[in-house]
C-alpha cells in the first residue's frame, strides 16, 4: 500500500489508525453525518447482534468522537444492551476522517449505495476542490464519469480551479469541453467593453492563501512527513507582495546585509525548486 493515500484494504495499515484497541462508553460516540441516506439495515443489525463471535472494533475519529465506519456493530452492541464498546481511534483532521468512512464504506460487505457514493463525492469535492475526478472517484467508489458529471451539476456548490490533483500526486491543468487547456482570464485587466486574450505563456495566477489551505487538507500531504515538510516551506511564506515588502522595510539596518543575502539564496532556491516542478509538469 502506498503511503500517500489512506487505505482501507488492511485495517493494520491505515495512515493515522491507531493500533490499540480500547473499551470506550457507547453514549460518547457521535453518529451524527451519517453516510447514508437511507436508514441503516435493521435485518443486517439484528444478524450481528445475534452473533457470538466477538465483532471487529469499531473505528472513530479521535478529535470530535465521531463515528467513522461500524454503525451496524454500534447499533448490534445497543441492541445487546452494551454500555461499552472496542473501538481504534483515527487521528486526523475532519475532513480526512470522512475521506476514510466513504473508504471504509464501500469496502465492506455492505457497502454504500449508488447515491450514498454520488452524495459523498460531492461533500469531497467541496472538502478538496483540486482532486481530479479520478482521484474523488477512486475514494467514493464511483466511475469517474459519473464524478465529472456531478461536479457540473453542482458547480456553484464546488470551487472552481484551473488545475486538478491526480491520483498520481500531479497538478494538472483542467481541459476544456473543447480540449484545450483552461486559461484563466480577469475581466479587469481589460477596459470596459474590450476583450483582451490572456497571455499564452502567462501561469495561472493562485490565491496563495485559498492553496495553502487546500492543500493542507490533502491527505497525500498532511500525512506524510515529505507533505508535511512542504506545507511548512509554503505557510512560512509571505502570503502577497505587499507583506514581503511591509516587512523588508521592518528590518532593522544593522540586520540588512545578513538578511539581503539569505533573501537572495532563498529566492534562488525556491526558483530551482519551481524550475524542478516545471520540469516534472513538462515531462508529464
Amino acid at each position: 500500500m502506498s503511503e500517500h493515500r489512506l487505505n482501507v484494504d488492511n485495517d493494520d495499515t491505515r495512515v493515522g489508525v491507531t493500533d490499540v484497541v480500547v473499551e470506550i462508553p457507547i453514549e460518547s460516540i457521535d453518529i451524527g453525518g451519517a453516510l447514508r441516506v437511507r436508514a441503516e439495515d435493521s435485518a443486517h443489525t439484528q444478524v450481528l447482534a445475534q452473533t457470538e463471535t466477538e465483532l471487529p472494533p469499531i473505528l472513530v475519529h479521535r478529535g470530535t468522537m465521531r463515528l467513522i465506519d461500524g454503525a451496524h456493530r454500534l447499533q448490534a452492541a445497543k441492541l445487546k444492551g452494551a454500555r461499552v464498546i472496542r473501538v481504534r481511534f483515527f487521528d486526523g483532521t475532519e475532513e480526512e476522517a470522512f475521506v476514510l468512512a466513504v473508504q471504509a464504506n464501500i469496502a465492506h460487505g455492505l457497502p454504500l449505495s449508488v447515491i450514498d457514493r454520488k452524495a459523498a463525492s460531492l461533500r469531497i469535492m467541496r472538502m478538496y476542490p483540486l482532486w481530479s475526478d479520478r482521484k474523488v472517484a477512486e475514494v467514493a467508489g464511483l466511475d469517474h464519469k459519473t464524478v465529472g458529471a456531478v461536479r457540473r451539476q453542482s458547480s456553484g456548490d464546488v470551487p472552481q480551479t484551473g488545475q486538478r490533483l491526480g491520483r498520481d500526486g500531479r497538478m494538472r491543468r483542467v481541459r476544456r469541453a473543447d480540449g484545450n487547456r483552461q486559461r484563466r482570464t480577469d475581466p479587469c485587466d481589460s477596459p470596459a467593453g474590450t476583450h483582451r486574450p490572456a497571455e499564452p505563456a502567462a501561469a495561472p495566477r493562485v490565491c496563495p492563501a485559498s492553496v495553502l489551505q487546500s492543500l493542507r487538507r490533502d491527505p497525500s500531504l498532511r500525512l506524510t512527513e515529505t507533505g508535511r515538510t512542504l506545507l511548512r516551506w509554503l505557510d512560512a511564506s509571505p502570503r502577497t507582495p505587499t507583506q514581503s515588502l511591509d516587512l523588508a522595510d521592518r528590518i532593522p539596518e544593522h540586520c540588512l546585509n545578513l538578511i539581503h543575502d539569505m533573501a537572495r539564496q532563498n529566492a534562488a532556491n525556491w526558483q530551482d525548486f519551481a524550475t524542478r516542478i516545471g520540469d516534472r509538469l513538462q515531462c508529464k
